[in-house]
């Protein structure tokens, strides 16, 4: 599962992030809110201008590793991607799911408030939350096999 990582420097490093769902109320057990939060990813890394290096959609929360060359985009920061994705995802999915009926509480937050991330030095370390996150699926007993998961980067690895 070895993929070729970006080279980082003591000014560029690599950002662990987790996002846990209001309440942990499992939105992402529908397969649309899945597709807006990754299609927001996608979205604001091209904007922004960060790669994923590994993601995972679970139930109530997700995981990514998120990277930028800071003398490229000096001014960006994991406060403003993580902003802009829960946002406009939290936005859409409840929209989405108010229409279809299945938004299950009052209110109209999707996200819990802030996030959790912290930084990655050396390759050895990003490999192992690269493999965390990809194992994730199969920890939860979701799936056997973590390719047998929709809402991860897994197969995206297997494709390299």
């Amino acid at each position: 599962m070895s993929r070729k990582l970006p080279k980082y420097s003591e000014d560029s490093y690599v950002h662990f992030v987790t996002s846990n769902t209001r309440l942990r109320i499992p939105f992402f057990l529908e397969e649309v809110p899945c597709g807006i939060l990754i299609g927001d990813i996608r979205f604001y890394q091209e904007k922004l201008g960060f790669k994923t290096l590994a993601w995972v959609i679970m139930p109530n929360h997700f995981h990514a590793l998120f990277w930028w060359d800071k003398e490229e985009n000096p001014h960006l920061t994991i406060s403003t991607i993580m902003q802009r994705i829960k946002s406009h995802s939290g936005k859409e999915i409840y929209r989405c799911l108010k229409s279809l009926n299945k938004f299950p509480h009052g209110g109209t937050s999707v996200w819990q408030e802030g996030f959790y991330d912290f930084n990655l030095y050396g390759h050895e370390k990003i490999e192992e939350k690269i493999h965390y996150i990809h194992m994730n699926p199969v920890r939860r007993g979701l799936v056997k096999q973590p390719d047998d998961y929709k809402w991860s980067s897994y197969r995206e690895f297997l494709e390299l």
